[in-house]
């Protein structure tokens, strides 16, 4: 872990440094500039590291580093004289469109190409740093939409991460094209929490966690899927992994709105709500323009026109669901009681996994139908029941006196 020196600001600093602002409209140079060096370890400077025996060693930095976790930013002012929150924000939309490979505030399409080491590089870094130091991002919860955005852009990264797979199958239940951003278990864990603390975080992930998890369901039910793509396990076994998975996703993001809601932030429920109903249009929009890219997330194509179809009609119908949901006075009301919105996500949860599940096996005319419905409400169980245990386990600190569980 970086050990801070002094603040490495100074008279040189703007000629070392674009504007953010610009880079949010420029994907690629904006990848460039945060992976770019900001200072070598020969530099004349005092930032320091551990190495392997516990000694202090000069530690490099690169531009996001020096940015996100060292920079000592100095008080904005807007043309009124007022606070302004405007150099952060600019610098969460540039590291936004850093790491998906898009313009800032907009969503993937079919022209998204799969991420790059560098673009998935820089997203572990970020979850590594929100991880090591969360006022990083608590103290400036702002830049949470632009987290939420990318992370719901590294879905099979995050699925594959919370899976904890000794057996080695995550890499076919959770296919992904393009570079892996490597981070921890316990990493994402508190990532999520944190992210699950804002409205438009929080609606940005668990709205594309569910586009996701309809889409996996939809992959892993083809009957025409060719084996070497198939997770090898029996058809109950991965409906429950998927809707497992996605539930812990669900499970840690409804923590987080939960120590917002109820805990000391005084969050209003009615704010995630709104901020879920307001993704309809950009998901609606982008649900289906690929396969392997972009909101789907598979990084195989599925077979055939029909498959691809499914795909995006079970997805819909997911979101669909998900919005109607949302247009309700459900999570205001569940907010009245200290475990009522776990119970209300987790409900939810379960509600999504089954549509995905019943509609993908209808679609294909699978022979157990009537059946996944309940393999997609035990995963579900088991995926809550994992968020609950693990952010006790891993993110304890994250929480105020508010139980994981409700």
């Amino acid at each position: 872990m970086r050990q801070p020196g002094r603040s490495a600001s100074g008279p040189g600093e703007c000629q070392r440094l674009p504007c953010p602002t610009s880079l949010s409209n420029s994907p690629d140079a904006a990848t460039d500039f945060f992976s770019a060096s900001f200072l070598s370890k020969d530099e004349d400077h005092e930032f320091k590291t551990k190495d392997k025996d516990g000694n202090d060693v000069k530690d490099a930095l690169s531009n996001f580093d020096y940015l996100f976790e060292e920079r000592d930013w100095p008080q904005e002012r807007n043309s009124e004289g007022e606070d302004s929150i405007e150099g952060r924000n600019n610098l969460a939309l540039a590291l936004e469109a850093a790491t998906t490979g898009h313009r800032a505030g907009e969503m993937p399409t079919a022209d998204t190409g799969p991420h790059s080491k560098e673009q998935a590089d820089l997203m572990a870094a970020i979850v590594q740093s929100v991880h090591e130091d969360p006022g990083r991002l608590t103290k400036h919860s702002y830049m949470s939409d632009s987290m939420g955005q990318i992370a719901s852009e590294y879905l099979p990264d995050i699925n594959r991460a919370m899976a904890d797979d000794p057996r080695g199958n995550t890499d076919l239940l959770f296919p992904l094209a393009g570079a892996q951003a490597e981070f921890d278990h316990q990493q994402i864990t508190r990532f999520l929490v944190i992210v699950g603390q804002h409205p438009e975080g929080h609606a940005a992930v668990e709205v594309g966690q569910q586009a996701y998890m309809a889409s996996l369901m939809a992959h892993h039910m083809n009957p025409d899927l060719p084996a070497d793509q198939r997770y090898p396990q029996s058809p109950a076994d991965t409906v429950q992994e998927i809707a497992r998975r996605s539930a812990e996703v669900s499970g840690t993001l409804a923590i987080g709105m939960q120590e917002a809601v109820v805990g000391k932030a005084s969050q209003e429920a009615k704010d995630f709500a709104d901020s879920v109903a307001q993704q309809k249009n950009a998901w609606a929009g982008a649900v289906g323009t690929s396969i392997g890219v972009g909101v789907s997330l598979i990084a195989s194509p599925v077979v055939g026109a029909v498959a691809s179809g499914v795909a995006s009609t079970v997805s819909s119908m997911v979101l669909e669901h998900i919005f109607q949901q949302a247009e309700t006075d459900v999570l205001t009301d569940a907010a009245k009681t200290t475990g009522g919105l776990w119970e209300v996500s987790k409900e939810q949860s379960g509600n999504n996994a089954q549509v995905a599940a019943m509609e993908a096996s209808k679609a294909y005319k699978l022979p157990y139908a009537h059946q996944v419905a309940d393999w997609a409400v035990q995963g579900r169980n088991d995926g809550f029941n994992d968020a609950s245990t693990n952010v006790r386990r891993m993110a304890d600190d994250l929480e105020t006196e508010i139980s994981a569980a409700g």
